[in-house]
């Protein structure tokens, strides 16, 4: 660079020399001196006009000044012949970059008889020396690029939506695609158009973008409905992709590997590949607004990204994104929708809400400096102060405000910070442009702010640090505590001392009478344990463990429903007119010895005595605790009485006594089991179930086990029964009746079948249960 006085500044390059002054956008010629920072900017400072920066010239703007006939460009695309067409609110701008002056732009509008409509939306050159156009409420238009009026297609007036374009695309097989508010329209001039809706595999009718790779799909974009794409020789079908949300596609472009970069509205950026979303990119990523507009890839593979705040270029072989705003040259600042376009030369142009902006591809090298930031403005309970480090706060300033910041002369705007605070936070906060933290209400403790920078290139700084103390009040300092603690423990121990002293005297005192009472309790507590013990054997006589426990915790016992237990019923047969010729004790005896061996019996089978009444005796198993085999032990237990009582009946058969003959009927059915009253205590069922088994022993024959159908079902499988029919029980109707022969011989250890083997044993628990009642 040099400089002369009152001319301005000349740069010397491989190109030759190149002069700065007021023509190239200097406010004054009359240079003082300049010098270039870290990041590859040139600092002028003018005689007259206070310092000037210059960055670059890889961004040149094209706006209304410059012969534009509308700042908001919609729509960029190039003609074969090189020239430049531009899409405004207000009509087309034709700029061709090899002339100057006013004959280097030429303008189509409506007032000129041009145009439909002046709002242009979409601009399309389909390689044929046509220039398609798209409009907001004017339809479609052709141009030949070689002169002439645009000829509006007024026959598709009724297939555009609102007679509405918006986006236009080449077709791989001929044509063009035209996007529209209702749909997608394949336009083969000369031909009859074909529409494509969601009936023909779109995700939506409402087109937002449209894109061709290079493999020749068209790629569709419809406003929240997602992204289809339409294959070479797919017949007039299209397909949709899968991205996992709901998205409004804004534009699309390919990177060097072929994946497809999609932009939306509120999502950031998705690449696709084969059909699926491999990677995301949103503003945490380094983009500079999740709300992205435009895409296009340049040709050394970069991915220019526009959005609503800004340009992000991501380069083909960089995880980061580099960063551009009004600050570094690009002074449209907010890009609009699809409009990108990358000329012959390489270069790009891009529309945006404030004229054309062409960025210059390959023009200089990239300063990739670390940036620098500062913590600078401390704020206290809304007070500044020195942001020094290390400060002590009172309790009373728990309000406090961090500002910070970085110096990039390059792209302020395009600066992003992350910070946290040690000691209230666990992780870095979210990516943001702020450049303050608040944290009012702050508890007393130690503290570190740590703040970090990342520039437009996308590097981060390292963190810088700033500590402070949030001091407790003095009630709770440490040396209060101390002085506390040492004023209770003297206390306390002044207390104890004074309380040994009369503890020790009622000691004595109270030795003497425990001793004395000590006698008395041992002797009293030896007597209670025997009756408590006297007492308990008495409960578990009279009812089942389960119920004495639940009546000495609760002082009383619930009634159970019980679905399925097996009722046993035995009756002496003739007893009234045997009991005649016997005396009364000699009958109780009697009795007595006989009910001793059934109490054994039941008692080895794990069967419940429920009761006895007069020479009838009734049991049953399943209560009060459920067994799943209380029919077979019942069963077996019903077999071995039998068997007593046949030996019973030889042997007063032999001393010439009347026999006892003994009639056994069993039943399974569901009954409530409990106990009733308060006084005298019994422990008894109820339920049809003990009616029907007391009917099955008056039902029964002398010497035999007569059991019921639903006994039967569970007990076939171990025992040989014979089926005595339906049999008339009183009050009951017919019941279905079995008598019980023997145990199956596979299941007995005798030859009469009359006692289980281990096999049996084994199935039913019998010798587990013996043991827990023994």
């Amino acid at each position: 660079m040099d400089r002369h006085w009152d001319a301005g500044i000349v740069r010397v390059d491989k190109d030759g020399l190149k002069l700065f002054n007021k023509s190239t956008g200097l406010n004054s010629q009359t240079i003082r001196a300049f010098a270039q920072d870290r990041e590859g900017n040139l600092l002028i400072a003018t005689n007259d006009e206070g310092s000037e920066i210059f960055k670059g010239d890889r961004f040149r703007s094209f706006s209304d000044d410059d012969g534009l006939v509308e700042r908001h460009v919609w729509a960029v695309t190039e003609s074969a012949d090189g020239r430049m067409w531009f899409g405004t609110n207000g009509g087309i701008t034709i700029l061709d970059p090899s002339a100057s002056g006013p004959m280097s732009v030429q303008k189509l509008t409506v007032q000129n008889g041009d145009l439909t409509s002046n709002s242009v939306r979409a601009l399309l050159n389909d390689g044929s020396g046509r220039i398609w156009i798209g409009t907001e409420n004017g339809g479609l238009l052709e141009a030949n690029t070689n002169g002439g009026k645009p000829v509006p297609h007024f026959e598709l007036s009724a297939l555009l939506g609102n007679n509405k374009v918006t986006a236009l695309a080449r077709c791989a097989s001929g044509g063009i695609y035209v996007g529209t508010v209702g749909g997608l329209i394949r336009l083969v001039p000369g031909g009859v158009p074909t529409v494509f809706r969601t009936s023909e595999g779109l995700a939506g009718n409402d087109v937002t973008a449209l894109f061709n790779d290079s493999k020749g799909n068209t790629w569709v974009g419809t406003a929240s409905s997602g992204v289809s794409i339409i294959a070479p020789g797919s017949k007039d079908k299209a397909r949709r992709v899968d991205v996992g949300r709901i998205i409004t596609p804004s534009s699309f472009t390919e990177d060097a590997d072929g994946r497809i970069w999609v932009g939306t509205q509120s999502f950031g950026v998705l690449v696709i590949k084969d059909g699926n979303v491999t990677a995301t990119y949103d503003a945490s990523s380094g983009l500079l607004s999740n709300n992205v507009r435009s895409l296009i890839t340049d040709a050394n593979g970069h991915i220019w990204i526009g959005t609503n705040l800004g340009l992000n270029e991501r380069k083909k072989d960089d995880s980061s994104f580099l960063a551009y705003t009004g600050r570094s040259g690009f002074t449209g600042i907010e890009a609009n929708t699809g409009a990108a376009c990358r000329t012959r030369t390489g270069d790009l142009w891009f529309g945006t809400a404030n004229g054309a902006d062409h960025v210059v591809i390959d023009h200089g090298q990239e300063h990739s400096e670390v940036p620098l930031i500062a913590v600078r403005v401390l704020k206290v309970n809304l007070e500044e102060r020195d942001a020094i480090d290390g400060v002590d706060l009172s309790h009373t300033e728990r309000d406090v405000r961090i500002e910070f910041g970085c110096v990039s002369l390059s792209d302020q705007g395009a600066v992003r910070y992350q910070f946290m605070l040690d000691g209230l936070e666990k992780d870095w906060q979210p990516v943001t442009a702020e450049t303050d933290a608040h944290y009012p209400g702050l508890t007393p403790g130690n503290y570190v702010f740590r703040v970090k920078a990342r520039n437009r290139s996308g590097i981060w700084s390292e963190p810088v640090l700033y500590h402070f103390t949030v001091l407790p009040p003095w009630y709770k300092t440490w040396w209060f505590y101390g002085v506390m603690v040492a004023l209770i423990g003297g206390s306390i121990w002044s207390y104890v001392k004074f309380r040994e002293r009369q503890l020790r005297l009622r000691n004595v005192v109270l030795e003497q009478k425990v001793e004395e009472r000590t006698a008395e309790v041992v002797a009293q507590s030896k007597e209670i344990e025997g009756q408590k013990g006297r007492i308990e054997d008495l409960l578990l006589n009279i009812l089942p463990k389960e119920i004495s426990e639940e009546l000495k915790e609760k002082g009383k016992a619930t009634a159970r429903r019980h679905e399925e237990v097996t009722v046993m019923f035995t009756d002496m047969k003739g007893f009234t007119r045997v009991a005649e010729k016997m005396t009364p004790e000699e009958l109780v005896n009697e009795l007595d010895d006989c009910f001793i061996h059934f109490d054994d019996i039941i008692g080895r089978f794990g069967l419940e005595k429920i009761k006895t009444i007069g020479d009838s005796y009734m049991c049953a198993g399943g209560v009060p605790t459920s067994d799943p085999h209380h029919a077979h032990k019942s069963v077996l237990a019903a077999l071995e009485v039998r068997e007593l009582m046949a030996r019973w009946k030889r042997d007063r058969e032999a001393k010439g006594k009347e026999p006892w003959v003994l009639r056994i009927g069993v039943h399974t059915g569901p009954v409530v089991a409990g106990v009733v009253g308060k006084r005298k205590f019994a422990y008894d069922i109820w339920g049809d179930t003990v009616n029907t088994a007391s009917r099955m022993e008056s039902s029964g024959e002398p010497g035999e086990v007569n059991i019921s159908g639903s006994t039967y079902l569970l007990v076939k499988d171990y025992f040989e029964c014979v089926h005595r029919g339906q049999v008339e029980a009183k009050n009951k109707g017919r019941i279905d009746m079995y008598f019980v022969m023997r145990i199956k011989a596979e299941f007995s250890a005798n030859v009469e079948g009359t006692e289980p083997n281990a096999r049996m044993k084994a199935l039913c628990g019998i010798g587990e249960r013996a043991e827990q009642l023994a």
